[in-house]
């Protein structure tokens, strides 16, 4: 499986978040991860900044991201 683009959301000018289905050593994986791009280049290269999580817990990850957002206040939303 190659890494599949699920979307991204822009940060600045040179900066992207990128949420990806990833696999390493035949084990899958959500990856959320900063992007930038070098001067003189077209195409965004990976940095350190990120995570990536087993594909298996998925679920548990989306439950504690809507638990995350019922406190925060309403007009903090965008």
């Amino acid at each position: 499986m190659d890494n599949e683009l699920i979307g991204e959301i822009k940060k600045t000018g040179v900066v992207v978040t990128k949420v990806r289905l990833t696999e390493f050593k035949g084990r899958r994986f959500l990856d959320i991860r900063d992007f930038f791009k070098p001067k003189n280049s077209i195409e965004f290269a990976p940095t350190k900044k990120g995570v990536a999580l087993d594909v298996s817990k998925i679920a548990e990850i989306i439950s504690l991201l809507e638990q995350a957002e019922t406190k925060i206040p309403v007009d903090n939303k965008q």
